[in-house]
């Protein structure tokens, strides 16, 4: 298809710009008569504006396409294995605390130890605890564990999953303690 080299007048800017300044239909024509600048300072702001409301849609849209996403998820991932592994092995090396406190809360559920729904605010001191671990390990070469205080399944008590309940001690002194309260040792 041959472009002209007729300007066209945006009717937000109020500029002259060429054809390939627009948005355009199948069949050549401006599909708005905004320029594309003008356009997405317009999706922005009515995003923002309205960010309820496109969320909500998005997501009716996203209930309504589960299976198309999931298909095309999938045959994305069939096709770029090795990229999606490199993208996966690379995400889980730099947030590995992450994964760990993941795969602690999946076991605290198993043991159902929650007793009752945590704040976002304790869920992200619980991911900070195992970032901290994390650094302390790198920082001092000496692997270290983050523990319960009062066990999850101890003898005579048994805690929760929660901030307060958690300790970083290094990994020797966590296994020799195991599923014992500080207290019931002595």
């Amino acid at each position: 298809m041959k472009l002209s080299g007729k300007l066209y007048k945006c009717n937000t800017c109020f500029k002259k710009k060429s054809i390939q300044e627009y948005y355009l239909k199948s069949n050549g024509k401006i599909t708005d008569h905004r320029c594309k600048y003008c356009t997405s300072k317009y999706k922005k702001e009515y995003r923002s504006d309205n960010y309820d409301r496109v969320r909500n849609q998005e997501d009716v849209w996203k209930h309504d396409n589960k299976e198309a996403i999931k298909q095309s998820q999938d045959k994305y991932r069939e096709n770029n294995k090795e990229v999606c592994n490199k993208r996966n092995r690379d995400y889980y090396k730099k947030n590995i605390h992450t994964q760990r406190a993941r795969i602690a809360a999946k076991r605290v559920l198993r043991l159902d130890r929650y007793k009752f729904k945590l704040s976002k605010t304790d869920e992200s001191k619980i991911k900070s605890i195992y970032k901290m671990c994390n650094n302390i390990s790198k920082k001092t070469g000496v692997p270290h564990h983050v523990d319960h205080i009062v066990p999850l399944l101890g003898e005579l008590v048994s805690g929760l999953h929660v901030p307060w309940n958690l300790q970083v001690i290094p990994a020797k002194d966590n296994l020799t303690k195991g599923n014992k309260f500080i207290e019931d040792i002595v």
